[in-house]
């Protein structure tokens, strides 16, 4: 009995999964008047890792940006989506 679960154990061992996230937020003002210069700026970064096993690990990743700036009444907004996938081997 105590073997089938040490090896039950190893099996989840070597299938982990790992999940992620990282969100930013960044606001800027001139003071005293706001309407002189402003930016905002948000990412959001979920992100999936799963070790397929004893040396090959995995991970999926998605980054949602959006940058909107004023300046003397004229906008310029920038918004990126990037989905990654990276594939990472190692050996000892």
């Amino acid at each position: 009995m105590q073997r089938h679960f040490d090896r039950d154990i190893e099996e989840i061992k070597d299938l982990l999964l790992r999940m992620g996230a990282m969100v930013e937020d960044a606001i800027n003002q001139s003071i005293p008047d706001s309407s002189l210069l402003k930016f905002e700026s948000y990412t959001v970064t979920p992100s999936v890792q799963y070790q397929v096993n004893r040396v090959v690990t995995a991970t999926l990743s998605y980054t949602q940006s959006v940058f909107n700036r004023t300046f003397l009444s004229q906008e310029s907004n920038f918004d990126r989506n990037v989905v990654m996938l990276r594939i990472f081997a190692e050996w000892e």
